[in-house]
């Protein structure tokens, strides 16, 4: 995959959980600072519970889509510079659109609980981001 894919996977990953980008080049070694990885990792985890709580706001907010979209594109041009970044940020904000509604279509088309069709999208998040950070191709 090339550095632009690879940017917006992980653009993609963080309009669904927006510290998983960052999170994920950090425990990849990325970003060359161990503690910085520890915290990053810290935030995502938090960030992976707090979504499940009713008390959360919509991640459509102002605050919390353009949190979204500086640290999408902030990874993505740590792997491909400001090409990268411009990509990181689109991914990022048509799968946090896009992640909503399909969210709560689902959750009214299954009769899941909300948590049950988050855990899968934290699925295709954590996917998206190990996708976007890996450094090696497989053969």
């Amino acid at each position: 995959m090339s550095q632009l894919g690879r940017a917006a996977a992980l653009g993609a990953a963080g309009g669904l959980r927006s510290f998983l980008p960052l999170a994920a080049l950090g425990a990849r070694g990325t970003l060359g600072r161990p503690w910085l990885a520890r915290g990053l990792a810290v935030l995502a985890g938090g960030e992976l519970i707090g979504d499940k709580l009713p008390a959360t706001p919509s991640r459509l907010a102002g605050p919390a889509l353009a949190g979204r979209a500086v640290n999408a594109g902030l990874a993505g041009a740590r792997l491909a510079g400001p090409t990268g970044a411009l990509f990181a940020v689109l991914a990022s904000a048509a799968t946090a659109y896009g992640g909503y509604h399909a969210r709560r279509r689902l959750t009214e088309i299954t009769r899941l609980p909300d948590w049950a069709v988050a855990l899968a999208e934290d699925s295709l998040a954590l996917a998206l981001a190990g996708v976007g950070s890996r450094t090696e191709q497989r053969r």
